[in-house]
């Protein structure tokens, strides 16, 4: 796709910002709306979760539930001895987790592939990025690459030599011998970095990269459907949250168009999840009527 791209005349700093956008829309395409649709589904069984939760409930109040059972056969299979046995709580809610497990089975809407979809997008994006290091000519793999990026730390001064040096230690393997090289990378860049194979040298990328992704957290979890996140949610949106600030680490040493990359990646991911929230809106989730029922006998 960069090759593609590239060929149509194309520079490496507007063919990036393209790729990123086209693979993060293909995988909007591809599970992000029966990713949404899921959601709604789920939003929408709220009422029949509550209610299902509360006659469960109510049945072990009136001792209708076995404890000698499997949760799935423990309701309304009750033997009269067994009536009146005291039932744990944690019998009850494996009871309750069985129950919306198999409503949530029916009608196709699991927690878990709500959105596994977003998860789709590390391995493209870590292919990527590896195919845009070996273009590059940088040696090593990625992973080990940033790991230890004091290896090719970027020098503090900015003498022409000492900036030539660095370039070539950066590309110090034999490009002869390597197919994936494409040298203008050093050419076909924009602004402030003409080079895409130099790290940035006023540090603008990698601070768009950290607060690009901060962004995007933050904006996915005020969506309407996200507004009560489970507690694996929150854990994740901490974890995240550490990531974005982490890689501040690690950005300043990148090549700029590898920076460049990712963050019109995370730039990409915002725009097709505000497209996605208006496309597909998750509806308010009804909730029970708190109006006494008065039942006429």
């Amino acid at each position: 796709l960069l090759t593609l791209l590239h060929s149509t005349g194309l520079s490496w700093a507007l063919v990036l910002p393209a790729t990123a956008f086209l693979l993060r829309g293909a995988l909007v395409f591809l599970g992000g709306i029966s990713g949404e649709k899921r959601q709604q589904r789920y939003l929408a069984l709220n009422p029949l979760r509550e209610a299902l939760t509360s006659v469960i409930r109510k049945e072990h109040q009136q001792g209708k539930l076995s404890k000698n059972l499997h949760p799935r056969d423990a309701r309304g299979s009750a033997a009269p001895e067994n009536m009146g046995q005291k039932v744990g709580p944690t019998h009850v809610r494996r009871i309750v987790w069985q129950e919306t497990r198999n409503l949530h089975r029916r009608w196709d809407c699991q927690v878990g592939w709500t959105n596994v979809w977003r998860l789709w997008h590390l391995p493209v994006f870590i292919s990527i990025a590896e195919t845009l290091r070996r273009m590059m000519g940088m040696r090593g793999g990625l992973l080990g690459w940033i790991l230890d990026p004091a290896a090719t730390a970027a020098p503090e001064t900015g003498e022409l030599g000492e900036i030539l040096s660095y370039q070539q230690r950066i590309m110090e393997a034999d490009h002869s011998l390597n197919p994936w090289y494409v040298p203008s990378f050093a050419e076909e860049g924009m602004l402030w970095f003409p080079n895409l194979m130099l790290p940035d040298p006023y540090c603008v990328l990698p601070v768009a990269v950290s607060g690009l992704m901060i962004l995007n957290v933050w904006v996915v979890s005020r969506f309407r459907g996200n507004l009560n996140p489970s507690k694996w949610s929150k854990r994740l949106t901490r974890m995240v949250y550490a990531i974005s600030g982490l890689s501040l680490l690690v950005t300043p040493q990148m090549p700029a168009g590898i920076v460049f990359y990712w963050a019109s990646s995370s730039l990409s991911a915002l725009v097709w999840n505000f497209w996605l929230n208006s496309k597909y809106p998750s509806p308010s989730p009804p909730k029970a009527c708190k109006r006494q029922v008065v039942v006429i006998p």
